[in-house]
């Protein structure tokens, strides 16, 4: 894999960035987080860094987790923990949608 399309360099990357600007790290890995073509390991990994850099952002990395259909129930439940001790609010929303959605079936 070339290092442009390497997770966990990009994360690497991100975690050196941080001694320097701790606002674009944290943007860097969030990004990384809420990409729905990235592992799921990788998104949690990265959202996990995300609480001393930007606890808003870490929320909406945790959410983008949560509520995604295409990835593994336990790394949903798993964000949506997480998620909980950021914003319960948020934690609350992501359920919510996760019952709609169940309810209703698919939207496509």
């Amino acid at each position: 894999m070339h290092e442009d399309d390497d997770p966990e360099y990009h994360i690497s990357t991100a975690e050196q960035l941080a001694r320097l600007d701790r606002r674009a790290a944290a943007e860097a890995v969030r990004t990384i987080a809420v990409d729905d073509g990235i592992d799921p390991g990788y998104r949690i990994s990265a959202a996990e860094q995300l609480p001393e850099l930007d606890p808003r952002a870490a929320a909406e990395a945790f959410r983008a987790i949560a509520v995604d259909d295409g990835i593994d129930p336990g790394h949903r439940i798993s964000a949506a923990e997480q998620l909980a001790e950021l914003d319960p609010g948020a934690a609350a929303e992501a359920f919510h949608v996760k019952a709609c959605r169940r309810r209703d079936g698919p939207t496509s």
